[in-house]
């Protein structure tokens, strides 16, 4: 080994060593939680505004490596060199009513109904009972589904 190749060995031992001094940058790797998304659907058959979960969310999971590095014991920066979906989030989702009801009262007229009494005069009639008119609710369902 000639003396030039000495002088190029050196100095590259002496700039590892100093980089080794200055600051080291391990590689670490990290699991995450991924969040599932939540997504409302609206549903006609459902009271409006009544929600109901169809499909239950499932979070999902990712790893992430880092090269952190590290001076004086102290971690001084993290790089994000990779990640990895280990499990995708499923999606949870949700059914929103839209049925929606109208109540409409009309009025009954009452029956007439005669009956025979022999103890009257021929044409004569006797009212029995008063009668009255009644009340009808009707209850109308509407639905609505965007789309």
């Amino acid at each position: 080994m000639n003396k030039h190749h000495k002088i190029i060995l050196k100095l590259f031992l002496l700039i590892l060593l100093t980089s080794l001094i200055a600051g080291c940058t391990p590689v670490i790797k990290v699991k995450k939680s991924i969040s599932f998304k939540t997504i409302q659907n609206e549903d006609p058959t459902l009271p409006k505004n009544e929600k109901k979960i169809k499909v239950k969310g499932i979070n999902g999971l990712k790893k992430i490596t880092y090269q952190v590095t590290i001076r004086d014991d102290k971690e001084i920066s993290r790089k994000k060199i990779k990640e990895v979906i280990l499990k995708r989030p499923k999606n949870q989702i949700i059914l929103v009513g839209t049925l929606t009801t109208e109540t409409v009262i009309e009025d009954v007229d009452f029956e007439t109904k005669e009956e025979k009494d022999p103890a009257l005069d021929g044409g004569n009639k006797v009212i029995k009972q008063q009668g009255k008119k009644g009340k009808k609710e009707i209850v109308y369902l509407r639905g609505y589904k965007n789309g």
